[in-house]
């Protein structure tokens, strides 16, 4: 019997050592048919561990060769192209190969072979991330920008042009896209091979789950992306803050009759490019960072900017009369249509330019956010890489919602700016147009019904208030959008009403004005008055 379990023994040790060697050589050959033939067998000889290293090491080299091919086809300097060919071979091995494994060695198993394909893929992506740091001097613009962001001071004799790593941007983006995508590729396939195990009362489906997600999270791959990360984010602020402050210095009406300057349509534009390139780069993290790096150049540069030319109010015109002050307003516009802007008019039309300019700018930026964050919120529902869970879509949640409140910051200095917009172009007329009223006789004969009849009633400190009203607000349609405009108008309704009222109780009036004022409710008398008058305007 110790004989026979002798000869056994040496049997099976002269078959493993067949086996192994067959295989060995089979891959020396490059023999595809006998290497997955003797693979099958590792299983059989109870040497399945031993089957699944050989045979991953076996597409190890197999990358190695489809690797090297797809290396020479490319310009030497193409990292993308490099990484991306590196990322399709491994997942066309795995498409052609993950079958054989469930066969012939039982779901839960393909794992061994992903923990050694994924040391081979992350030895060659550091070579290649490696070398793309040394050609495009990475680390040299890393130092150069840090320092820039970290002085107080706005100018540089080292200062790096933001157009200069505006591709820079792109390219890391898109390493760092395909990377992303390869490794949920991975988990995906790993994580199917992992759930049909269906052993009953085992442990192992969630032992391998935790074996999986510790895999991606600590393979060098992973490190290196968060690492690309942290660079790509501090260099996309760069760019936002350097681009935006140009943008506000170059700030120029762009067009004959527009309403708003360029500052507007250039930050936001830099700011959407941002957001965007962010977006599809697959890092939620990285996406919340730019939007917040965008919000607070809104909230600060862009605003600041904008507050400059409103702060001071409106220029009063120093009591000049109401058909002069709008003529003053319109040659002030006739500067921006003649292509004038800013040089040849007086202080008094430039500040008038910037003021109106100011308010319609913050007007359309209202709109401009609430458009990007639309935008955001669509590009994240497209996109299975960044949006995955609860505490994700809370924490994007959260960052849009700051870049939101600044649709309550822009307004509230629209209501300052259309209250002073009141003080100094309106306000002044007021008392005039109101004393003509208060002066005029209301005890009404008659002859004075039937010779007001010829002019539909109106009398004439009304015709005077329309002609007065219709001459400043012409120019004030014309040079505000239509939801400032409807500000003023409403600023203007309240203040008017006001003021009839409290002149309207020093009147006398015969008694049929005062029946159909509804005993002395004068207020609702003449605030309708007030309403149809700037209507009678607006038409």
């Amino acid at each position: 019997m110790d004989e026979a379990f002798a000869k056994l023994h040496e049997a099976k040790h002269n078959l493993k050592t067949i086996v192994m060697k067959k295989f060995d050589e089979a891959v020396r050959d490059n023999d595809t048919a006998n290497v997955e033939r003797f693979f099958k067998i590792f299983p059989i000889i109870n040497q399945r561990e031993e089957g699944l290293k050989k045979f991953s090491h076996y597409l190890c080299n197999k990358i190695n060769g489809y690797h090297l091919i797809g290396s020479n086809c490319d310009e030497p300097s193409n990292h993308l192209s490099q990484l991306s060919h590196l990322y399709e071979t491994i997942a066309k091995l795995i498409d052609s190969h993950q079958a054989l494994f469930e066969t012939y060695y039982g779901p839960g198993n393909f794992i061994s072979c992903i923990e050694i394909l994924q040391r081979e893929c992350d030895f060659r992506v550091k070579k290649i991330i490696e070398n793309y740091k040394i050609k495009k001097n990475l680390n040299t613009i890393y130092t150069s920008v840090q320092k820039v962001l970290k002085s107080s001071s706005s100018t540089s004799s080292n200062k790096i042009d933001a157009r200069d790593i505006d591709s820079l941007l792109t390219e890391m983006n898109l390493l760092n896209s395909r990377s992303v995508t390869y490794l949920k590729f991975i988990y995906n396939r790993t994580k199917q091979d992992i759930e049909s195990i269906v052993e009953e009362g085992s442990d192992s489906t969630s032992t391998k789950m935790q074996q999986l997600d510790d895999l991606i999270k600590n393979c060098q791959l992973n490190l290196i992306i968060q690492e690309l990360n942290g660079l790509y984010v501090l260099l996309e602020e760069y760019f936002l803050k350097e681009s935006c402050l140009k943008a506000i210095q170059l700030d120029d009406v762009d067009s004959l009759g527009s309403l708003t300057s360029s500052i507007l349509d250039d930050v936001f534009f830099i700011v959407k490019k941002c957001i965007t390139r962010a977006s599809s780069g697959g890092s939620l993290d990285v996406l919340c960072a730019v939007i917040n790096h965008s919000a607070l150049i809104l909230d600060t540069s862009f605003c600041d900017a904008i507050n400059e030319k409103i702060k001071y109010g409106y220029p009063n015109t120093g009591g000049i009369s109401g058909a002069a002050a709008a003529l003053d307003l319109s040659q002030a516009y006739n500067v921006i249509q003649a292509g004038r802007y800013l040089q040849t008019t007086s202080d008094i039309e430039k500040a008038k330019l910037l003021f109106l300019i100011a308010l319609n700018n913050l007007d359309s930026a209202c709109y401009y956010v609430k458009t990007l964050n639309n935008n955001t919120i669509e590009q994240v529902n497209k996109s299975a890489n960044l949006m995955s869970g609860k505490q994700n879509r809370e924490k994007l949640d959260s960052c849009l919602f700051d870049l939101l409140s600044l649709t309550t910051k822009f307004q509230s200095l629209i209501y300052s700016g259309i209250n002073q917009l009141f003080i100094g172009l309106l306000k002044p007329r007021l008392k005039s147009w109101i004393d003509c009223f208060a002066n005029d006789s209301h005890q009404l004969t008659d002859d004075d019904i039937i010779r007001y009849e010829a002019t539909e009633g109106l009398r004439p400190y009304t015709q005077t208030f329309l002609v007065n009203l219709d001459a400043l607000l012409k120019t004030a349609k014309n040079g505000l959008t239509e939801n400032n405009y409807r500000s003023l108008i409403n600023v203007l309704s309240s203040e008017l009403t006001k003021r009839l009222e409290t002149a309207l109780t020093k009147c006398s009036f015969d008694k049929v004005i005062v029946d159909y004022s509804y005993k002395n409710n004068y207020s609702s008398l003449f605030f309708i008055y007030s309403l149809v008058a700037i209507n009678l305007i607006e038409k």
